[in-house]
């Protein structure tokens, strides 16, 4: 499966490569292709079962309008143990309007580690709806999808209330990383974040998580909650 997936980039950097290079090199004069960069943050914790939590959320491009390489992780500090944690590299290329294709390749580092390909899919739906699709196969075969949506709802000029939720979905159960098939679990949260600048913005967090089926029995197997409802604490930082 490591070949297969070797097999799978080594056709992505015939397409990405040229693409990268016609926008980043195509000239070194005033029509050359500008370059942005952008690095977002969500950090926060939280009490839960008596152990204290922390959350990560960070994610970041560099690029222009048409090629971006983009990367993210996220994870889970559950007391003084790493409970979960992800990060992806991705080039994402604008398809549509407000739409980017990404594929590149991620690495989960708990419960076990794990190399996958990435693809999917990364932009506005309708009604405003930040929107990520990605769907994922492992080195060891298992394939499984992640959708996350959220929105920004202004209150005043600084006031922000963010609804956002996941879904995690799997083809098959996968003991050793603690996921059912079928819908292993969803996240729905309420983010009120103040921003005080663009940059700097604390917030609280109402955060409700559950696990189905398989993955909530593997959960209690670990003496983890299945069902789970905390209030958290944090900051947003954007570079």
């Amino acid at each position: 499966m490591k070949r297969r997936i070797a097999g799978i980039a080594a056709l992505l950097l015939p397409v990405a490569l040229p693409a990268w290079a016609d926008e980043t090199q195509s000239g070194f004069g005033a029509d050359a292709p500008e370059t942005f960069s952008m690095v977002k943050a969500d950090l926060d914790g939280t009490q839960s079962h008596g152990l204290g939590l922390f959350n990560w959320d960070a994610e970041g491009w560099y690029g222009g309008d048409t090629n971006k390489l983009w990367l993210s992780t996220q994870g889970l500090l559950r007391g003084n143990a790493l409970d979960d944690g992800e990060t992806e590299a991705l080039w994402s290329r604008n398809i549509a309007d407000y739409w980017d294709f990404q594929a590149g390749v991620g690495e989960d580092f708990a419960p076990t580690g794990r190399t996958y390909a990435v693809f999917g899919f990364e932009g506005l739906a309708p009604y405003f709806f930040e929107t990520q699709a990605h769907a994922f196969i492992s080195d060891r075969g298992d394939v499984s999808a992640r959708i996350k949506q959220w929105i920004d709802l202004p209150v005043t000029q600084h006031l922000f209330v963010e609804p956002h939720g996941q879904v995690d979905l799997a083809i098959q159960n996968v003991p050793d990383e603690r996921v059912g098939s079928g819908v292993s679990d969803i996240e729905l949260g309420l983010q009120t974040r103040y921003e005080v600048t663009r940059k700097f913005a604390p917030y609280i967090d109402l955060v409700w998580s559950k696990a189905f089926a398989n993955t909530a029995s593997y959960d209690r197997i670990n003496n983890e909650p299945p069902d789970e409802l905390t209030l958290r604490a944090g900051i947003r930082l954007w570079f």
